[in-house]
């Protein structure tokens, strides 16, 4: 009973193994649409965001809490906006920047961050409380841990989207860089490949950014990507949005052409016929390049 566990949480809010284990349990029950919206009704938004802030530095209630936080806000705008009143924004980025060097924590972290986004007011709150800073410096410090790179990659993309300031901030904070040393990393994991991909195109809107990636072989790592992960879509359609971005850039545009942009985009709409995403970005980036 959800109830049940919050009010546990709120009698035992000194005692971190208790905090640890509820936020486990709550994620747990939060397994669809019917059970988070009782969940939010219980007060397991406020519990688990209480419980962050209480136990900051105690490592295994950052990352429950973070698993209960991205469990309530999957798909529920209102819980979403009830954890952003309650504090998770800053609780997020709190806990994240306590365990820099823990892997598990970094990466509950971001998930939550990138659940937490889907929202613009939600983005530009976690922007303010330094969330863009926290997705970069994961990626930083666990360049050789998959599920970091893509969760760490999953935050930047939705803490970027539609909104410029983030946008800015990430750039300010090395996303650029971070996202390309997450590529090379993790060269034959495509879903690292993919979001990372992702994530190029997405801050390559700005264009210092654009600038930035160019300046640091985000054309070369784009084209190498495109044409060693030849038969996934996905990876083919963000690679060429992020030609297409990229090449928004004289410069960058002059070594994507040297770099085979040209026909890494021809061989993907060839293998990708039926794909209408895959043939929308690579006629665009064809017309850009």
């Amino acid at each position: 009973d959800g109830a049940a566990v919050v009010s546990i949480m709120h009698h035992c809010s000194s005692v971190g193994a208790v905090q640890a284990r509820c936020a486990q349990l709550l994620a747990d029950m939060a397994v669809d649409a019917a059970s988070r919206t009782k969940l939010s009704a219980d007060g397991a938004c406020e519990g688990v965001v209480a419980g962050m802030i209480t136990h900051v530095q105690n490592a295994d209630v950052q990352w429950q809490c973070a698993g209960a936080v991205s469990s309530l806000s999957d798909g529920c705008f209102s819980n979403r906006n009830k954890l952003r009143a309650a504090g998770v924004c800053n609780a997020l980025v709190a806990g994240m920047a306590a365990h820099k060097h823990n892997p598990a924590v970094q990466w509950r972290g971001a998930c939550a961050v990138h659940k937490m986004s889907f929202d613009f007011d939600n983005r530009t709150e976690l922007g303010k409380a330094g969330a863009c800073e926290a997705a970069v410096t994961g990626m930083l410090k666990h360049k050789h841990n998959a599920n970091v790179q893509q969760a760490c990659a999953l935050a930047i993309i939705w803490l970027s989207f539609e909104n410029v300031a983030n946008t800015i901030r990430l750039g300010a904070a090395g996303a650029c860089e971070a996202v390309l040393a997450g590529v090379l990393a993790h060269d034959h994991n495509v879903d690292v490949q993919d979001r990372c991909a992702q994530a190029i195109g997405d801050l390559a809107v700005d264009a210092a950014n654009c600038a930035n990636l160019g300046a640091a072989g985000a054309c070369e790592t784009v084209v190498n990507v495109m044409l060693v992960h030849r038969p996934h879509a996905n990876v083919q359609w963000h690679c060429a949005r992020a030609v297409n971005n990229l090449a928004n850039n004289t410069a960058n545009n002059n070594q994507l052409g040297a770099a085979g942009a040209c026909a890494a985009i021809v061989t993907a709409m060839r293998a990708h016929t039926d794909n209408p995403t895959v043939q929308q970005w690579c006629r665009s980036a064809v017309d850009r390049l």
